[in-house]
C-alpha cells in the first residue's frame, strides 16, 4: 500500500509521529504540495492523506490504484465540494 501525505505540516506540524501510519504501508510525506504538484504525487497512491489540498473529480480519477477514500473534515465549503466533485461538477 502507498500512502501518500499532501501537506503533512497541516496535519502534523512536529508533535506527532507518523510511525503508525508508516507500519500500513509505503509512507510518502510531503510537508506541503503545490496545486500543479498534486497529480504526479498521487498518480500511484492507493491511499492519500491530505488537509487543506483541493483534490478534483479529474485528480481522483487519475489516481487509478486509490482505493482508500475516506473524508474527515467538517464545515459546509467542504461538504459542497464533496457533493460537486460526487455529482461531477468539480
Amino acid at each position: 500500500m502507498k500512502i501518500v501525505v499532501l501537506d503533512g505540516y497541516a496535519l502534523n506540524p512536529g508533535d506527532l509521529s507518523w510511525d503508525l501510519l508508516s507500519k500500513l504501508g509505503d509512507l510518502e510525506l510531503h510537508e506541503r504540495t503545490a496545486p500543479e504538484d498534486v497529480h504526479k504525487r498521487i498518480q500511484d497512491a492507493t491511499a492519500i492523506v491530505t488537509n487543506k489540498v483541493t483534490l478534483t473529480k479529474e485528480l481522483l480519477e487519475g489516481a487509478s490504484k486509490l482505493n482508500t477514500s475516506e473524508f474527515r473534515l467538517r464545515g459546509t465549503m467542504w461538504w459542497t465540494s464533496m457533493q460537486q466533485i460526487t455529482q461531477g461538477l468539480l
